[in-house]
């Protein structure tokens, strides 16, 4: 999944490996800060978090070049996984606040990146790991993120907000409660797209939240769904690709509908791309959503043609989708 850039750092779902690691890996439950002294975090029940370190070439996180993964798992607990390369790569300020922002998604819970971000300074600060000179170093790699998708928009906005967030005490919204997990992963892409395969019987397999990517471990990539979902819950008409323009902002858009009721969004003149969707149909109509962006789509379809509202960030957009 490519959202932003700054998704490059931080994703707070896991990659479910529906295959048998068997990669070299780092087990504890500290973090090493920049300064070498350590710390644990903790869940929003108590539970300390376990933390992985892969070398780069064992833990590519789908070949994004992701830093950190927090996920959480059935009993409660969470684990972050770290690609040991990326991480020691950032300059010291961003590689300990990456700690705190991971944590934050792990013990407020919450899946927003801008919450995480607020938390993790909030955090950052009452730890004594903070100052006007680490703040400005920490706004400074933010803001060379550039744009990072419809969102979240630029990094220097985003890290802006996440001052204001900070400062006026932390989020004034309840996060939500963590997604449920499943091992049945709905591929988009690979040789299994078009399957939704139940990988639960597996061995090595780690349950993911619903709407996380997952991969078969071979080249085939799509959305964990709910157990119930199979290849044939969805309506098979409006499966493929599907392609329009957001007139009122001058963008267009793809969207890749899979089997399962899942698939992607691309939006190629913001660099955004794969972002998972799901969607529902009910005779000839579509009602679709994009978490990621908060965006929804419900439309009519009428032959290879799809027409409708789409609504993000309050505002309704009219929009054709031609099937091609």
């Amino acid at each position: 999944m490519r959202i932003s850039s700054f998704n490059k750092v931080c994703l707070n779902v896991l990659v479910v490996f529906c295959f048998a690691f068997r990669a070299m890996l780092s087990h504890g439950q500290a973090f090493s800060f920049s300064d070498g002294t350590k710390t644990s975090c903790t869940t929003a029940g108590g539970k300390i978090v376990s933390q992985i370190y892969l070398p780069a070439l064992a833990g590519p996180f789908l070949n994004q070049g992701y830093t950190g993964v927090t996920i959480y798992l059935p009993d409660g607990s969470a684990r972050i996984t770290w690609d040991t390369a990326k991480l020691d790569s950032l300059l010291p300020a961003m590689h300990d606040f990456i700690y705190f922002h991971e944590c934050a998604h792990a013990h407020v819970p919450t899946s927003d990146e801008l919450m995480a971000n607020c938390v993790g300074l909030i955090d950052m600060r009452a730890a004594n790991r903070s100052s006007a000179s680490i703040e400005q170093q920490l706004g400074q790699f933010h803001a060379s993120l550039g744009n990072m998708g419809p969102r979240y928009g630029m990094g220097s906005d985003y890290w802006n907000k996440t001052l204001q967030c900070a400062n006026s005490g932390g989020p004034k919204i309840k996060p939500a409660a963590p997604k449920n997990t499943t091992t049945v992963c709905s591929f988009t892409s690979g040789p299994k797209a078009g399957q939704t395969i139940d990988f639960g019987k597996d061995p090595g397999v780690i349950p993911a939240m619903i709407g996380a990517p997952c991969s078969d471990g071979t080249g085939s990539f799509g959305m964990a769904v709910p157990s119930s979902s199979t290849s044939g819950s969805a309506s098979s008409g409006v499966q493929g690709d599907w392609l329009g323009t957001l007139q009122q902002w001058n963008l267009a858009i793809t969207m890749h509908l899979a089997a399962g009721g899942t698939g992607t969004a691309d939006g190629p003149s913001q660099n955004a791309f794969g972002m998972p969707l799901q969607y529902s149909v009910s005779g000839n109509k579509v009602n679709l959503s994009i978490p990621s962006v908060g965006a929804t789509f419900s439309a009519t379809v009428s032959g290879s043609q799809m027409n409708g509202t789409f609504s993000q960030n309050g505002q309704n957009v009219p929009l054709t989708l031609t099937k091609i």
